[in-house]
């Protein structure tokens, strides 16, 4: 089974219309609408931006299997990667910094990245691998 994702206007990294072509990934566990995504190693997360519970999905490239992340701790948030961690970015009436730990499957404040001194909810972030 093939799934395409079209890109509705150009970017720098792809030009309008451009196809990208996925064969043989899994479908998602549910159908969510306006997607963020971040790619870290060998897994894609992906988060629900319209969505008023925000889900969030971890997908496995090396066995192809999706799985439902536990609850965020917060909604409206934006979601970006930095050393590795995925992060939850601000959120309705917060300005905290949440990552999601690995070994226990868990969301929790960083301790990394100090809270920004004003709440953001439904903000853009842009990570980078690049120094």
């Amino acid at each position: 089974m093939q799934r395409h994702l079209v890109t509705r206007t150009g970017s720098r990294s792809f030009p309008p219309n451009t196809r990208i072509e996925f064969k043989n990934v899994a479908d998602m566990p549910l159908a969510i609408d306006g997607a963020n995504l971040v790619h870290i190693g060998r897994s894609i997360y992906v988060h629900s931006k319209y969505e008023d519970k925000g889900d969030l999905f971890k997908y496995t490239l090396c066995n192809g299997r999706w799985k439902i992340l536990p609850e965020p701790p917060v909604r409206y948030f934006s979601m970006c990667s930095i050393f590795g961690k995925v992060l939850l970015v601000g959120g309705q009436h917060t300005g905290r910094i949440h990552e999601f730990d690995e070994a226990s499957q868990q969301w929790v404040k960083s301790t990394s990245i100090p809270p920004m001194p004003t709440a953001r909810s439904s903000a853009t972030t842009v990570s980078s691998s690049s120094p």
